[in-house]
């Protein structure tokens, strides 16, 4: 996933949208849309554990996305060919 935040931006919206139950159908109505290795992460949670922000917890590790991933990500950050300063300012939130 390039975005794992964004997408699961988009989903929260949905599924609020969608008026469902946060707990475990939100993570199994998130299961349903991951692939590889995301889709492995939430087969190997507990059955107890199928909660979505267990889920996005798990996510979020297995994609580095944690204080320390974010900083490193953070810190290499460059410019893409062709993209302002805004741009670039707006790819770092």
């Amino acid at each position: 996933m390039d975005d794992l935040d964004a997408y699961l931006q988009h989903f929260k919206r949905y599924a609020t949208s969608q008026n469902w139950d946060k707990g475990m159908e939100w993570a199994v109505n998130l299961s349903a849309l991951l692939k590889e290795k995301a889709l492995d992460v939430y087969s190997r949670l507990p059955l107890k554990s199928y909660d979505y922000d267990t889920l996005k917890k798990a996510l979020f590790c297995k994609y580095n996305l944690t204080e320390q991933g974010l900083h490193q990500k953070f810190r290499w950050a460059r410019p893409e060919i062709g993209e302002n300063p805004f741009q670039f300012a707006v790819r770092l939130l």
